[in-house]
């Protein structure tokens, strides 16, 4: 039983007075029971309203703060995602950054190779055209056997041009012109016989094929129109082809008598196809 004033339960069935307020206790009619009897059943259902309520909100809460976590959770998948982007486009930029410092230190390499190469055939060419050159200067200044053979066959011919008639003489086989055995006579450096001057200067005159040595004339072959020291009219002609300082040079005289120098004077030819001719056979261009 409880207490009509105050609401507390009364324990004591037989008392008159509640022991809390001392309000009088009354015996309940029937239709104050049903009322007091529905109550609690009130009272339950609205705690049960209160506890739906509540976890309802507690629901939204969840929902809410699943929300958030998905979309912070996005957002930072996001951001890894972004970074790892970025960390693979560092990777390769600096990967085809080292590409391509490779790729142009081998292009540099294969260009210094290639230059390196090129340095070295051109100086292998070089060198080869030098040595060449050389040769070709030394057969220039070197008399052989078919030179002599070359000029004999000039000589023969350009002879018959001006109406003269040459013989060829050489060491052992030498030409008396007017009293001196050429070129036995004249050959060497204390010739025998006159002192040969060119230009009214004395030179050393050898018999030479190889025209290196410089300041010396060498004699390679020697020519004349005068036989066994006949006097021709108009005097006779005696050359001497020789290789001087590497040039050719012919030398003519057609001197008849001595003179108190002891000088056998020559001079070069004026006549530019014997000179001519000469050079072109020494030089290998005939």
């Amino acid at each position: 039983m409880t207490c009509f004033n105050c609401g507390k339960e009364v324990k004591d069935l037989n008392s008159k007075f509640c022991s809390n307020c001392g309000a009088p206790i009354e015996e309940p009619d029937e239709e104050l029971e049903k009322k007091e009897a529905s109550k609690p059943e009130s009272k339950r259902q609205k705690i049960i309203l209160l506890i739906c309520a509540v976890a309802i909100v507690l629901a939204v809460i969840a929902v809410v703060i699943t929300g958030i976590n998905a979309v912070s959770q996005k957002k930072a998948a996001a951001e890894i995602e972004e970074k790892v982007m970025q960390e693979k486009k560092k990777v390769e930029e600096a990967e085809a950054a080292k590409k391509k410092i490779e790729d142009e230190e081998k292009a540099k390499a294969e260009a210094d190779e290639a230059a390196k190469k090129a340095a070295e055939e051109e100086a292998k060419k070089k060198a080869e055209a030098e040595a060449q050159a050389a040769a070709e200067a030394q057969a220039a200044r070197t008399w052989t056997d078919e030179k002599t053979l070359k000029l004999r066959g000039f000589m023969s011919s350009w002879g018959q041009t001006m109406g003269q008639q040459y013989q060829e003489y050489w060491p052992g086989k030498s030409v008396n012109f007017y009293g001196v055995r050429v070129p036995d006579d004249i050959t060497g450096v204390r010739p025998q016989g006159m002192i040969v001057a060119v230009d009214g200067a004395p030179i050393v005159l050898q018999w030479s094929q190889s025209g290196e040595e410089q300041g010396v004339y060498h004699l390679v072959a020697v020519y004349s129109d005068i036989d066994s020291g006949e006097i021709k009219p108009g005097g006779g002609h005696c050359y001497l082809f020789c290789i001087y300082n590497g040039r050719p040079v012919a030398l003519h005289t057609s001197q008849n008598q001595g003179n108190p120098e002891n000088y056998f004077h020559f001079a070069p030819t004026e006549n530019a196809d014997l000179s001519n001719g000469f050079a072109d056979i020494l030089q290998g261009r005939r």
